[in-house]
């Protein structure tokens, strides 16, 4: 399944006024007289998105809030989308919508772990490939010309080329998105999971993963080494560049 984030401003703000006005007392099939239908309209440059809870998900999460309806109401809704899971390339979104019960709107089953997780995931058909070799990663490291074209929704045709920062840490490649999670690249690159770059001359076929924990201090660390003095500095190694940081790998045979 393809990531929601791609659905027009248009159809949200349609679907969020639906939502909304169907949970208003006096909403669509009421024919009470002296009703009001109050219709609530949102755009999606103001959906709030944030990072699923590590304790309720295992890899990268992303919530998207469509609506949260106010008492004596019980519904709320948001879009949630799954890093690409253990055996396909596609991220996959849902739209939840739920009613509260005694105040909770999910009960929360067993939590699967990362090892868990990543054992199904790195044993599937599109396991990732071996690292950078290390003639390649120093060559694209040490230049400042890397563009990435993730993937259009078709998985075939490249996006355009975007210039973006790189650095290499503990022999892996990683970048980050300077608008954060909203960039368009790096939503295509979560969504499709694939693509290609253009560094130190050459194109390469790539995969692409989200990165969380730890390692983003050592990525950080290596930005102030190859970036000091740039202006753009503290804005890549911030909160919001930080939570679009992106793993680069070389794509296997089988995907390219």
């Amino acid at each position: 399944m393809k990531s929601t984030f791609g659905i027009s401003a248009a159809a949200i703000s349609c679907f969020c006024a639906l939502c909304a006005a169907s949970s208003e007392p006096g909403g669509f099939g009421s024919s009470a007289q002296g009703s009001t239908r109050n219709v609530v309209v949102s755009r999606k440059a103001d959906l709030k998105i944030e990072k699923g809870p590590e304790k309720y998900f295992t890899g990268s999460v992303q919530i998207a809030g469509l609506f949260q309806r106010e008492d004596p109401s019980r519904v709320t809704g948001a879009i949630v989308s799954f890093e690409p899971g253990a055996s396909g390339r596609h991220a996959m979104s849902h739209v939840a919508i739920q009613e509260k019960v005694n105040g909770l709107n999910v009960e929360w089953m067993e939590h699967v772990s990362d090892q868990q997780y990543n054992q199904v995931k790195d044993s599937g058909p599109f396991a990732a490939a071996a690292n950078w070799p290390s003639d390649d990663l120093e060559r694209i490291a040490t230049k400042d010309d890397l563009h990435i074209s993730p993937y259009r929704e078709d998985g075939k045709t490249y996006g355009t080329p975007t210039w973006i920062w790189s650095v290499a840490v503990e022999g892996s490649l990683y970048v980050r998105a300077y608008n954060g999670v909203r960039s368009r690249w790096y939503q295509a690159a979560i969504r499709e999971r694939a693509g290609r770059i253009i560094a130190a001359g050459v194109t390469r076929q790539v995969t692409f993963e989200p990165v969380q924990g730890t390692i983003n201090v050592k990525v950080d660390a290596a930005y102030r080494v190859k970036y000091a003095g740039s202006p753009y500095l503290d804005s890549m190694i911030g909160e919001q560049a930080r939570a679009a940081t992106v793993k680069i790998l070389p794509a296997p045979p089988e995907k390219r």
